[in-house]
């Protein structure tokens, strides 16, 4: 029996949703609160789906087998966000421009799903659900410690952040190479934007960051979603299609998270002084558009809260408390 990742000591499930665990096993069942839940088995990997609970802290959950048993210790039944996308999202406290003296918060944590480039300054998979420190905040996506902070202050209740992000990544290769995309939107590789050369960055095949990062939180609940993601689309054939790839990844998506109607903030890419042309503008225009194609989506502006000399913004802070207030709505 093995369960994946997330499922470690100091987790946060989305409270009013379904509890959901899963792994790789036969025969496997949870523990609860005086209750037993069995698992639906497909293949070698299991589901097991408690009912939604409340807000909670200080929770145990068994996940036994005929032949073993995990412990999983200081549960919380909080707010969980998920940030996902490219480099801006990945960009760490210690990389900011302005240096913030972040107090630590318990209530406050973070899980980091191993991106395919290993860099040591961030956290992994094997460092479980890391709580706010003061001394490892600088190893914190900036994004996601600020929109965390911000949604702790303003809720009241225990909040985990999920990170799934890789510095440099297409949409193409976050959406499900299954998932039946229009031929119109299969962009042919001389015609897409430089990073996606796949001898330059290999992640960028399609499908594959879904396959090696996303698919190892599927299908988890979650309270909503931030896409902070284009800059490696902005080629004039992107361009014209990237509102249909956005709307096609959110689909994909919510029906492998089970959640149709999951809230997803989509994070209009700043603007670049270095690149100010008509492909730059389309995919920003498409993310401000997506709100009119699918439901429960908003888009959050960063060009007045970044400065547009730098690709990678130095200080998150104000649009993450733009991001924070979307997923409170």
């Amino acid at each position: 029996m093995r369960l994946y990742g997330i499922f470690k000591d100091g987790m946060i499930f989305q409270a009013n949703k379904p509890a959901r665990i899963f792994g790789t096993g036969e025969n496997v069942f949870a523990e609860f609160e005086g209750k037993v839940y069995p698992s639906v088995q497909c293949g070698n990997k299991f589901l097991i789906e408690l009912p939604p609970q409340p807000y909670g802290d200080g929770k145990t959950v068994k996940v036994f087998s005929d032949k073993e048993e995990i412990i999983i210790k200081n549960v919380s039944f909080g707010e969980v966000i998920l940030i996902a996308g490219q480099s801006n999202a990945q960009f760490r406290i210690g990389q900011e421009s302005v240096k913030r003296n972040l107090p630590s918060d318990p209530r406050l944590r973070f899980f980091t799903v191993n991106r395919v480039e290993y860099d040591e300054a961030v956290f992994t998979e094997a460092d479980g659900w890391q709580p706010l420190k003061s001394e490892n905040a600088y190893r914190l996506s900036a994004i996601a410690c600020h929109t965390g902070r911000s949604l702790r202050e303003k809720l009241g209740v225990t909040v985990g952040v999920v990170c799934c992000y890789q510095g440099a990544s297409t949409i193409q290769a976050w959406i499900e190479k299954d998932f039946n995309l229009p031929p119109e939107l299969n962009v042919p590789i001389n015609l897409r934007h430089a990073d996606s050369t796949w001898h330059k960055f290999f992640w960028n095949k399609d499908g594959l960051l879904f396959n090696e990062m996303f698919a190892k939180l599927i299908p988890y609940s979650f309270g909503g979603a931030v896409w902070y993601q284009g800059e490696s689309n902005t080629s004039p054939a992107e361009g014209r299609v990237y509102e249909k790839l956005l709307a096609a990844l959110i689909e994909n998506w919510r029906t492998c998270l089970k959640d149709e109607n999951l809230r997803f903030t989509v994070v209009v890419i700043c603007d670049f002084d270095g690149r100010n042309d008509d492909a730059w503008k389309s995919v920003q225009n498409a993310q401000r558009r997506i709100t009119e194609q699918v439901k429960n989506v908003t888009t959050v502006e960063s060009y007045d809260v970044c400065e547009h000399g730098d690709i990678h913004p130095g200080d998150k802070l104000a649009l993450s408390k733009r991001i924070a207030a979307s997923l409170e709505k």
